[in-house]
C-alpha cells in the first residue's frame, strides 16, 4: 500500500468513516465527473467518446412535477 493510501486509510479509521480502496485511476474518474464547465478539455482528452468512459455522474434533470 503506497502512503498516501495508509495516510487515507488512517484518516478515514480516526474519523469512523468506512475505508473503500481506490486507485489512482478512481480519482481521475471522480475528477473529470465532479468538473464543471468544458470536461472534454479538463480531462486532456481528444474525443468525446474517451471523455465518456471517464464521466460517470449521470446528468441532473428537472422532476416532471
Amino acid at each position: 500500500m503506497t502512503r498516501i493510501k495508509a495516510a487515507a486509510k488512517e484518516k478515514a479509521e480516526l474519523e469512523g468513516i468506512e475505508f473503500k480502496p481506490f486507485t489512482f485511476h478512481d480519482l481521475k474518474r471522480k475528477g473529470i465527473s465532479d468538473t464543471e464547465g468544458d470536461k472534454l478539455k479538463a480531462s486532456g482528452h481528444r474525443s468525446a467518446a474517451m471523455l465518456n468512459i471517464y464521466d460517470v455522474k449521470p446528468d441532473k434533470v428537472k422532476p416532471t412535477r
